[in-house]
């Protein structure tokens, strides 16, 4: 910036003299005058305007209280389905158990695989489709690598 005023038309230089910077100072515009009067809105039309908010308002809280309850029932239907398998795949570390399932691994694995596809349907579909649409829209998001990493 210094270089650009150097060579600005009309500008001095002298490196010994201290440089000061004018400082603009905008004053509000104000207008004095008579206004026109202004009427309140009616009382009918004030009360109807808060009577539309809060019903908007309610709506949108029933609406969030519904999608909450659609995610616990995921939730919980994934937990009750996820629990047992969980316990059924700590059971090969025990010895003796192994021993007994080793016999049914392909058939335990087809059944397991089975049991898990509804949870990873209906409790996780929503990454699903938002990886879908963020493909389409070539925009990634972390629902992406949630669908990548369990599907």
């Amino acid at each position: 910036m210094k270089h650009t005023l150097k060579q600005g038309e009309g500008v001095q230089h002298d490196c010994c003299a201290p440089v000061e910077t004018p400082v603009v100072v905008q004053q509000p515009l104000v207008q004095l005058g008579r206004r026109a009067p202004v009427e309140p809105p009616p009382i009918s039309q004030s009360h109807q305007h808060t009577a539309v908010a809060a019903a908007s308002e309610q709506n949108a809280e029933e609406a969030q209280e519904r999608a909450y309850r659609g995610l616990m029932r995921k939730f919980w239907f994934a937990a009750c389905v996820g629990l047992p398998l969980l316990l059924l795949m700590l059971a090969e570390f025990v010895p003796a158990w192994n021993h007994a399932l080793m016999g049914w691994q392909q058939s335990l694995g087809l059944f397991i695989a089975l049991l898990t596809l509804p949870v990873l349907v209906w409790s996780g579909g929503q990454f699903f489709a938002s990886a879908w649409h963020g493909l389409l829209r070539h925009n990634t998001n972390m629902d992406t690598l949630v669908a990548l990493g369990t599907g």
